[in-house]
């Protein structure tokens, strides 16, 4: 980002190159439409390089890019005015491509469900909370990153991660939890 911030444009080539599908990946994430996902890893790359003269090499550049995302992702959120879907791993309705006699269909098919109930969950969560484990789980960033990126601090992020694990477990699994 260095190369890419005095200018050199095969620098933020490679840039591009290296996190493009990451970025996408988290805008769908955030956003769970997969147009505005890519529409918003545009933007992001653009206002990149646009203010590129303002990196600081005082951090990791995937939590700046990720910071710059967020906040294109929480803007378009609030323009929508409604519910953001979030994905877990991909579309919620993979194509089973493989003949109905195959063993593993079963197998395929029960994940895919379990994803769908993960996805339907991760969807029900608070915003901070569901934001703190996309960026934990699916992002694999430690806590301090997240702090980074949402600007919230590390304990607030913890909690957020417990929490929200707590509480998408109970929607997963339809249980209330803490009663005695």
């Amino acid at each position: 980002m260095l190369l890419a911030s005095a200018g050199n444009r095969d620098a933020f080539r490679g840039l591009v190159e290296r996190h493009a599908k990451r970025l996408v990946r988290f805008c769908l994430r955030m956003t769970g439409d997969q147009r505005t996902a890519e529409e918003l890893a545009q933007e992001t790359w653009l206002s990149v390089w646009a203010n590129r003269e303002t990196y600081k090499p005082s951090g990791q550049f995937v939590v700046w890019l990720l910071v710059a995302a967020r906040n294109r992702c929480l803007n378009a959120r609030r323009g929508q005015g409604r519910r953001a879907r979030v994905l877990v791993d991909g579309d919620i309705d993979p194509v089973l491509e493989t003949a109905a006699d195959d063993p593993a269909q079963l197998d395929r098919l029960i994940a895919a469900e379990e994803r769908r109930r993960v996805h339907d969950a991760l969807a029900e969560l608070p915003p901070p909370m569901r934001e703190a484990l996309v960026l934990r789980y699916s992002e694999a960033l430690a806590y301090e990153q997240i702090a980074e990126v949402t600007g919230a601090n590390t304990s607030t992020v913890r909690s957020r991660v417990f929490h929200g694990l707590k509480k998408l477990q109970e929607l997963v699994t339809g249980i209330e939890g803490g009663g005695a």
